[in-house]
């Protein structure tokens, strides 16, 4: 549940298709996003799932994957 709300996050502020939207998809690589992009979309993040994502875990994200974990991490310790 919380990957599919990421990925369609991830599209409506992309061009992208959700099914090249996956959990081991590069968020630079294969999915192109900028460090613009990456600022607007931990903003909705944070609106979506009420936590707060700070610029250093902002770096480390690499993968959807990464997005994922640090989600229903912050989300466990609710």
């Amino acid at each position: 549940m919380i990957f599919e709300e990421i990925r369609d996050l991830i599209a409506n502020r992309t061009t992208l298709s959700v099914i090249v939207i996956t959990m081991q998809a590069s968020l630079k690589d294969d999915l192109n996003l900028d460090s613009f992009d990456l600022a607007e979309l931990a903003m909705e993040l944070e609106d979506t799932f009420e936590v707060t994502i700070l610029d250093e875990q902002l770096v480390r994200f690499q993968t959807v994957s990464d997005i994922v974990a640090f989600i229903e991490q912050q989300s466990n310790q609710k």
